[in-house]
């Protein structure tokens, strides 16, 4: 892995696993159900991790990816009064896959560089 700078390493089948296991029980924009990705997990992992790869290295999202579907779910109070719901975006399966392999390298990084650099700091300071 590449702990010393914050280069994007490519992302392997195995983030994508592993994002995909994570995933809560809900359908996306898209309709695909969370138990059809994590069954089919090991046939998506590969195509999934090469198109995150390419989406980074061209610097590219695509627009499907970003699209939402926004849910008014009520909070409490008159039904009837519309500042007595709040709004609720789906997203895309795919999206949060990214966003969650994406999510993880930058955590990687900060808990095992920034935080090895500040605990050092300090005692070079004693």
């Amino acid at each position: 892995r590449c702990y010393k700078s914050f280069f994007m390493c490519p992302i392997i089948d195995k983030d994508v696993e592993l994002a995909i296991n994570n995933l809560k029980n809900c359908n996306g924009v898209h309709t695909i159900s969370t138990q059809v990705l994590k069954e089919s997990m090991s046939l998506l992992a590969v195509p999934l991790s090469h198109i995150f790869n390419l989406c980074i290295e061209q610097r590219y999202f695509p627009t499907e990816l970003k699209t939402g579907c926004i849910t008014p779910i009520y909070k409490k109070g008159d039904k009837n009064n519309i500042e007595n719901y709040r709004p609720v975006c789906s997203l895309s399966q795919f999206s949060k896959i990214f966003e969650k392999v994406v999510f993880n390298r930058m955590t990687d990084y900060i808990t095992k560089t920034v935080f090895y650099q500040f605990h050092n700091m300090a005692f070079d300071q004693i």
